[in-house]
């Protein structure tokens, strides 16, 4: 919140606000997206100026490399256009060729106005699952040596962060993202914890018009695998299953 708050707050902001999500599936990186879009925009996702790109759909053709290209420029020009404070989310960037993501630099390095259009105050918010296994299992070796997962640290997950954004597959790896040093902010998403998913079930069995009982969200929950096996601690795919587990239930 604080490094969007000062981006918006920046009244000659030198480039984009640029921040990479990192972790498992079901971990609540489109969640915190939603939140971000929600409390930017009255609309939300549904507003007109949060572009959500779900990349392996808009990008899934590979002999279509240039026509994809030529779609992603339009719509990040088009959308400042209109408004120089638009949000753009990435889902699963690491399924987009890696030449096709470094067509985004042009926006996210210190861009100069062109034709009216002001690129430097615009948001992007680049998912990704690549990381999520060592973050994993840094969380749970850290349980393992009796610490909670809320003492973990920002600066604890730091190498992780950087080496995943480096060296691994489905991240920035053979991209110029990183030489060019355009992400301002990498934030890890840990494993969820049965706490966490019972609240994801009550709040999914709400949206449906039902009433959360105890017992309900209990079945729910002992239809999800935990790991390690040994332990049970963390939801293996976070809250990513629910809506069909709910659905056999009701």
């Amino acid at each position: 919140p604080s490094l969007i708050r000062g981006h918006l707050k920046n009244p000659s902001p030198r480039k984009p606000l640029v921040i990479s999500f990192h972790g498992w599936t079901g971990t609540g990186k489109s969640w915190v997206s939603k939140l971000i879009a929600e409390s930017l925009f009255q609309n939300g996702l549904n507003s007109n100026f949060v572009v959500f790109i779900p990349v392996p759909l808009w990008f899934r053709d590979p002999s279509k490399t240039r026509e994809q290209s030529d779609k992603l420029h339009h719509v990040i020009e088009s959308t400042l256009a209109r408004c120089k404070h638009s949000l753009f989310i990435l889902e699963d960037v690491g399924a987009m060729n890696p030449k096709t993501l470094d067509e985004l630099l042009p926006y996210l390095n210190y861009p100069a106005p062109m034709d009216g259009i002001d690129y430097t105050r615009a948001i992007y918010l680049l998912m990704s699952n690549a990381g999520g296994t060592k973050i994993n299992d840094f969380t749970m070796e850290q349980f393992r040596n009796g610490r909670e997962r809320t003492s973990i640290r920002m600066n604890e997950m730091h190498n992780i962060i950087s080496d995943t954004i480096h060296n691994e597959e489905g991240a920035f790896k053979d991209t110029e993202f990183v030489t060019r040093q355009v992400i301002d902010a990498s934030i890890p998403f840990l494993p969820l914890e049965k706490s966490h998913v019972r609240k994801c079930i009550k709040r999914a069995i709400e949206d449906r018009g039902e009433i959360p009982l105890d017992s309900l969200v209990d079945k729910v929950l002992e239809d999800l695998r935990f790991v390690p096996e040994d332990l049970k601690r963390f939801a293996a795919s976070g809250c990513k299953r629910l809506d069909e587990i709910i659905t056999y239930f009701i």
